[in-house]
């Protein structure tokens, strides 16, 4: 086992070819572990180093991800990527965050990121899939935290669990600016991002189409205002 600033590897192994004037490299590694993510055992492939693919997968959180890296050498300079998760435990997820907080159910993640000179642009799109016998509930410390992030206050509850039945939106980072968009229905000016259709009490999450863009630096407060609620 190699371990390497928190990141653990098992069996891996690497092949340097050279044809042609090309270089290419190709590599697998049977276990990796880094806080969710685990149990890496698709292989890292490079066609030609001067313009390299890479693709891979492993397991995050209970789902099965796969991440392809593409980068073109100057003078464009673009570094690109896609990625996809599907059937992530949320629990799992949330737990890896902090102890203190829990959100149970499943989750598929895409999304796609592109970077070039000073421009970032990422836009990850989710949403959760129903599936038998799993239960779909959100802790009260986690509600909390979507509050603060939202920019509300905290609140006083007798209940310690509150049901969704949907949770589904998009969420784009372009430089310094975050936009958030739910995916989960619509009504009126307001999208669902969560959105509750059981008869059990539950939370509803609403993102208004006109003030649904956020600075990061603002964000990163609401970030902190939330692990608050969580720590209490």
């Amino acid at each position: 086992m190699l371990r390497y600033q928190g990141v653990e590897f098992g069996k891996t192994r690497a092949v340097l070819r050279g044809e042609s004037g090309r270089l290419s490299l190709a590599g697998a590694c049977r276990t990796l572990r880094a806080g969710p993510v685990s149990g890496a055992d698709g292989s890292v492939r490079i066609d030609d180093l001067s313009n390299p693919v890479i693709e891979g997968n492993c397991s995050l959180s209970g789902g099965r991800a796969n991440v392809v890296v593409r980068y073109e050498p100057a003078p464009s300079g673009i570094l690109a990527a896609e990625f996809r998760v599907a059937g992530a435990d949320l629990e799992q997820l949330t737990s890896g965050m902090s102890e203190n907080l829990s959100v149970t159910g499943l989750m598929d993640f895409e999304g796609t990121m592109l970077m070039r000179d000073r421009h970032f642009l990422l836009t990850v799109e989710f949403r959760s899939r129903k599936a038998r016998a799993r239960r779909q509930v959100f802790d009260v410390k986690a509600v909390k935290a979507l509050m603060a992030l939202g920019g509300g206050g905290g609140m006083k509850v007798s209940q310690t669990e509150f049901a969704y039945t949907d949770i589904a939106g998009r969420v784009t980072v372009e430089d310094e600016y975050l936009i958030f968009e739910g995916l989960a229905g619509k009504e009126g000016e307001y999208e669902y991002l969560v959105r509750n259709r059981s008869p059990f009490p539950g939370v509803n999450v609403l993102v208004h189409t006109r003030t649904n863009t956020i600075r990061l630096a603002d964000f990163a407060r609401r970030i902190s205002r939330a692990a608050e609620y969580i720590a209490e």
